[in-house]
Order: structure tokens, then sequence, then C-alpha cells
């Protein structure tokens, strides 16, 4: 799927609070600024929890690196906006270093190029990308799961196709939430 771009007001196209999903690699990278305007770093990674009860994992919220290259926990009930070309927040935020606590994962480092096992598909597939969205208020959930087929021949275009979280159940699991929490090595104080 390609991406159409921002629109004039510089918001994701098509994007709605009831039914819009933004993938995670859209926003990795993008500004974020407080309430004034100013920038206050970037958006380096999203931190996700499991929950019970086949319900989807919820977004706790962004890691976002500072201009002194020290990553912060920012949650999500401050995100104010997500846009095409900026990230931007309400209220102060911690400065504490963040750290990763028990069975929560950050979905670019630990899940991007995972390689998992879906249920009816042929081959072992690549996590590409996942998406996110709004379910109500401020609460954000993992939505989509975007998979690659490894290529088979040299110079070939993968496949990607995109999956309702619900797909993978052996990747949002608490074992498996556990195991990759554990073996993040991330320093210092935790910054929520």
């Amino acid at each position: 799927m390609r991406y159409p771009g921002p629109t004039a007001r510089g918001t994701l196209p098509g994007v709605t609070a009831a039914t819009s999903s933004i993938f995670i690699s859209r926003i990795k990278g993008l500004p974020m600024l407080d309430p004034n305007g100013d920038q206050v770093g970037r958006v380096r990674d999203v931190v996700i929890q499991n929950r019970t009860g086949n319900r989807a994992p919820r977004v706790k919220g962004l890691v976002v690196e500072l201009f002194a290259m020290r990553r912060i926990f920012v949650p999500m009930a401050r995100v104010r906006s997500i846009q095409a070309l900026q990230v931007i927040i309400s209220g102060l935020v911690n400065t504490r270093r963040f750290e990763v606590r028990e069975h929560e994962v950050l979905v670019a480092d630990n899940l991007f190029d995972r390689t998992v096992d879906r249920p009816g598909a042929d081959a072992p597939e690549t996590i590409f990308d996942v998406a996110i969205r709004l379910v109500r208020g401020r609460d954000w959930e993992v939505a989509e799961v975007a998979l690659q087929t490894v290529a088979r021949r040299p110079f070939a275009r993968p496949h990607v196709s995109i999956v309702d979280w619900t797909e993978l159940p052996d990747l949002f699991g608490d074992e498996f939430a556990g195991g990759l929490a554990a073996a993040s090595a991330a320093p210092a104080a935790d910054g929520r």
C-alpha cells in the first residue's frame, strides 16, 4: 500500500478517531511538539502491553529521543494529536530516562523484522509494520500487523499482507511479552 502523503492541513488522510489505523513506521522519527510548537524530541518507538481476555494489546505510550540523545517515555494520555508531519502533546513531560517495564514490548525494537508463523500461511513471515488505532478518548490499541513473505528469488519483491492482530496468537501472548521485556536492555530510571 502506497502512502498518499499529507493533506493540506498536514493530517494523515482518512484518519478519524473512530476508524483510523496508523502504522508505526509512519510516526517513527516524527518530531514531537509541545502545545507552544517547540520541539521536545523525536518519536523513536511505541510501547505496548498485552491484556487478558482476548483484548487487543494496549498502547501505553511513545519513546521519545531528546536532543541530548536521552530517551524518555511519553504516555498516550499526553498525546493530543498525531499528524503526518508531527506529534503534538499536552502538559509537562517527565525527562527521566526510559526503561522497559515487565510485560511491556517496544514495537520497533522488538517486533519489527521478527519471523512469525501465522496459522494458515504457507511459509514463515516477517513482521514489516504494526498499526495502532484510537478506540475511545485517548486509549490506543494494536489494530493490525503487516507481514512480509521472505523472497525466495534474489531481487524479487516480497509480498506484504496486512492481517488483524488476532491472527497472530503466539505473538501477543503473555509469555512472549515477558520474555521480550526481560531481554530488552534499557538503562537506568523508569521515566514514568
